[in-house]
């Protein structure tokens, strides 16, 4: 906490200090004393970047603390600082430490689901479908295919305006178990990411295959 002259202080404090992208996170801190319904302004700095510093308004509870969860999800990867000040009751301007913190890249979740619980027929289509977390603008998903000898395709998808993809075609050209698994390279905001194997038996006992991963699709 820092404390003025007058005997007023504030303090502020980070949730994290490395924090991915697009994650909700928490600032949070409090005035000494404890006086409540007070206003809070929070500076936010970024290293390298003319269009800041930003300010945000608070007020304190009553229990004089205030809290914050919805500005650093909102942030670009980079350093930023942040530091929160009030004006006490002696009219001075008191100011917490500054506090420094990293945002990173974001990640990101692929699923890979099979869209009917229907049998899988040879020489008939089927259909493959998931998305993309968080949710972009047509990003390409590869969609990987290995067959029951082990050779493996790959076909890209792009993804919708509804944050999901989907691929229709006759997969099956004889029986055995096949194998989906998605995959996102990422790009300057998110890492990459692949789903869980996606695991359908055609013409087989579908009862005696253990399922390792994937799903049915809602």
């Amino acid at each position: 906490t820092v404390v003025s002259n007058s005997g007023s202080g504030i303090y502020a404090n980070v949730e994290k200090e490395v924090i991915p992208k697009g994650e909700r996170t928490v600032i949070y801190g409090g005035l000494f004393p404890n006086i409540p319904d007070r206003p809070v302004i929070l500076t936010l700095d970024k290293e390298g970047d003319t269009t800041f510093p930003k300010s945000k308004n608070l007020h304190t509870d009553q229990y004089g603390k205030f809290r914050e969860t919805e500005w650093i999800a909102t942030l670009g990867i980079g350093e930023y600082s942040l530091q929160a000040s009030w004006t006490d009751d002696m009219a001075q301007k008191i100011q917490s430490q500054i506090i420094p913190f990293t945002v990173e890249k974001g990640l990101s979740h692929l699923t890979c689901l099979r869209k009917s619980s229907a049998e899988p027929e040879i020489g008939t289509d089927f259909s493959v479908n998931g998305s993309l977390s968080p949710a972009l603008s047509w990003p390409i998903i590869s969609l990987r295919m290995t067959d029951p000898d082990g050779q493996f395709s790959d076909i890209s998808v792009q993804q919708d305006i509804s944050a999901s993809w989907e691929s229709t075609r006759n997969f099956f050209n004889r029986r055995g178990i096949w194998k989906f698994r998605a995959y996102w390279p990422g790009n300057a905001d998110y890492t990459g990411c692949e789903s869980d194997e996606l695991i359908i038996p055609v013409g087989t006992d579908a009862g005696r295959v253990i399922i390792l991963g994937g799903g049915l699709a809602d």
